[in-house]
């Protein structure tokens, strides 16, 4: 499967202001990255700091909030890792299971699924 980026919107929980991000869906990682000058920008609160493990190896430690994401259509409300300085824009899975999405391979999209309840 190749790798592809998506557009998609970013706001905060209280504010009308947004963003759009281009982000590489990254189904490897569990949380979404969105440059930290653009949430503080939409006011975004700093709610949590956390400790990550990159791909490499390597420990970090980022600040995460909640924002609410858009894309074609579909809006939830899923945290957000703020970027830093070299951290690239990602979409990660729980932000995609928030918006009822999946990744199909041999396309390249993303597809919406049916949400369960059981």
């Amino acid at each position: 499967m190749g790798l592809f980026s998506v557009r998609v919107k970013v706001t905060s929980l209280v504010g009308p202001a947004e963003a759009s991000v281009s982000a590489l869906v990254d189904t490897g990682a569990s949380l979404s990255v969105i440059p930290g000058k653009v949430l503080e920008k939409l006011g975004v609160e700093r709610r949590w700091h956390r400790k990550f493990v990159l791909a490499n190896g390597e420990k970090v430690e980022r600040d995460v909030g909640v924002v609410v994401f858009a894309w074609n259509g579909r809006e939830g409300a899923a945290e957000a890792i703020f970027g830093e300085p070299g951290d690239k824009p990602l979409l990660g899975a729980l932000t995609l299971e928030t918006l009822a999405l999946k990744v199909n391979p041999r396309q390249g999209r993303l597809e919406p699924v049916e949400l369960m309840l059981l």
